[in-house]
């Protein structure tokens, strides 16, 4: 079999940039992330490409062979372009095909010699493909220098089978250093924050919640009151710790923007209305508030979780 792009290092990586604190931390500057979301796509569907040449039955007829041959070597070229984006958009570094890879950089010239400017190469040189020599496993292409004289000819045979193998072995490599990097990166900001745990900020929910329900007293149960917004407060504050911001992870925004919209009715809406509807709605509400709160406090145990398991164990 023919070595090939490695599909499991593209979702692993796939499964990094996904991860909520990856994806805010990209988002700040939208462009990157946009960069590396279209090359991880990019390569998954040249490496699909790469792999039907293979695996399928080359045409017969000359033009079906040209329009093989330029699609394969444009499906390697871009591979190239992609990972090197990858690396670009997640660590501002370009890859140095010419000097770390000097044989995928070869099928990057092959590329550029017959698909990408045969006519008119750096103003110098000048391509024809031979027709006669296009197979499944290879051809040549003759290069005409204008600068020499017309014995100046090179002959250029191409192996179109090692091409794919000498590209799939540096497009794998950067894969595997890039995550490696994302590895690395995800451990140190697990431990950054696993011992701090966010289920502690809501160790006194339930006592809250009881001295608000069995006391005649307003001002314990203005204080019990008080104490759950403190408790939302603390736990914001730890989310943007951890992600950035309070908007990075849709459930808690969500769970957060309801409890809020309830504070809202308990502290501004409900003091506009009758006493006897009043009362009726603010036992609701505050059912409702304590509901939240204890699902608010779900999350956090959750999150606890992932932290404590380095994102469920799966580093």
């Amino acid at each position: 079999p023919i070595f090939t792009v490695n599909f499991e290092l593209i979702k692993k990586i796939r499964e990094h940039i996904n991860r909520t604190e990856k994806q805010a931390e990209m988002l700040v500057e939208r462009k990157k992330w946009l960069q590396l979301t279209s090359a991880i796509i990019a390569l998954e569907d040249t490496a699909c490409a790469v792999q039907f040449y293979i695996s399928s039955e080359y045409p017969e007829d000359v033009n079906g062979k040209y329009l093989y041959t330029y699609g394969l070597l444009q499906a390697l070229f871009v591979q190239q372009d992609a990972v090197n984006h990858i690396s670009i958009s997640l660590f501002g570094e370009e890859v140095k095909f010419r000097e770390m890879y000097p044989e995928a950089y070869k099928v990057r010239e092959i590329r550029d010699d017959v698909v990408g400017h045969p006519t008119n190469r750096k103003g110098q040189y000048f391509i024809q493909l031979a027709q006669i020599s296009i197979t499944k496993q290879g051809f040549y292409y003759i290069k005409h220098d204008a600068k020499g004289s017309f014995k100046d000819i090179q002959d250029i045979h191409v192996n179109v089978l090692e091409a794919i193998e000498e590209n799939a072995k540096c497009i794998n490599h950067v894969l595997e250093q890039v995550l490696e990097r994302l590895e690395a990166e995800f451990k140190s900001y697990i431990e950054a924050h696993r011992e701090r745990k966010m289920k502690e900020i809501f160790k006194e929910l339930s006592f809250v919640r009881q001295k608000f329900y069995d006391t005649d007293s307003v001002e314990l149960s203005s204080w019990a009151y008080n104490e759950t917004k403190e408790m939302v407060k603390q736990c914001e504050e730890e989310l943007v710790k951890r992600y950035g911001s309070i908007d990075a992870n849709d459930s808690y925004k969500h769970l957060l923007g309801e409890i809020h919209e309830l504070y809202d009715l308990i502290d501004n809406d409900v003091l506009q209305m009758q006493v006897e509807i009043r009362e009726k709605l603010e036992k609701y509400l505050f059912q409702n508030l304590f509901s939240k709160l204890e699902e608010l406090e779900s999350y956090c145990e959750d999150t606890d979780s992932y932290f404590e398991t380095y994102g469920g164990n799966d580093h």
